[in-house]
């Protein structure tokens, strides 16, 4: 059975709306795709020099200064990627469901001899894959004709459209193919992760991080009791940041931490496990 336009449209609008939808939108999965390829990243061989851990520091992106709780889309572009370049695919797979929405939506328009709707302006994942959306329904909804009253002409639309082989191309690989991968990548993030990291939902009082809550207010634990910034720290350096590293990112209102501090917050992490 051949696969109608419409059924394309579908397919892809249920994919974004689950892409920007709570608690798995595709900010929150970023996120946590990058907290994973984080914790995958090669550890320090024992026996490892302390001025070739504080060289890998200076020169890794993770020492350098950064702000906390970044948007998916700023978190992914200043964290490593894996070898199969995946933070970069996505927000690649975004652009490009985006543009090929708005293509499919103007060639639509110009094959049915409708005024297209302008495509608006898209800054981010989120909002990229918002207006990707809008622009399938309403082409969807209003450039193929959408009369109760007569469904032959829209009927007509519809075998219009399905004869056109680019615009089947653009509904069938370059926009329902890009989203089902983009879904399919983060619904694999989302299911990697675990507990609270995984299923943050706005609107219930968050809890404090257990790392950092008692030297400063308002911090919010988003992965196992950890606050996002404690959190990425913890997991590139093996240890807990020190109350002057916490400080000094209060201080700075970056994620700079100097290699002095970070070999210092190792050596406090040695002594308390030496004496438990």
């Amino acid at each position: 059975m051949t696969t109608t336009p419409t059924a394309y449209i579908g397919q892809a609008v249920a994919d974004l709306r689950w892409l920007t939808t709570v608690p798995h939108t595709i900010d929150h999965c970023v996120k946590l795709r990058a907290r994973q390829i984080a914790a995958e990243r090669t550890r320090w061989a024992y026996g490892t020099s302390p001025t070739k851990m504080a060289e890998d520091i200076t020169d890794s992106a993770w020492g350098t200064g950064q702000h906390a709780d970044p948007t998916g889309d700023g978190f992914g572009r200043r964290h490593d990627d894996d070898a199969h370049e995946t933070m970069a695919s996505i927000r690649h797979a975004a652009d490009l469901v985006r543009s090929s929405a708005i293509d499919a939506h103007h060639h639509a328009a110009r094959l049915l001899e409708v005024e297209p709707r302008a495509p608006h302006p898209s800054h981010g994942l989120m909002a990229t894959l918002n207006e990707a959306e809008v622009m399938l329904i309403v082409l969807r909804d209003r450039i193929i004709p959408n009369d109760p009253d007569d469904p032959d002409v829209r009927s007509s639309a519809i075998t219009v459209l399905a004869d056109n082989p680019h615009m089947m191309w653009l509904l069938r690989s370059a926009v329902g193919e890009t989203t089902s991968w983009l879904r399919a990548t983060c619904e694999a993030a989302f299911d990697a992760a675990s507990g609270p990291e995984r299923d943050a939902v706005p609107g219930r009082k968050p809890d404090e991080c257990k790392l950092c809550g008692a030297w400063r207010k308002g911090t919010v634990a988003t992965s196992r009791g950890r606050c996002e910034q404690c959190a990425t720290f913890q997991d590139h350096h093996k240890c807990k940041p020190t109350e002057a590293i916490v400080r000094r990112w209060e201080a700075t209102g970056t994620s700079s931490t100097p290699p002095g501090m970070i070999l210092e917050a190792k050596a406090q992490g040695r002594k308390r496990v030496r004496s438990a």
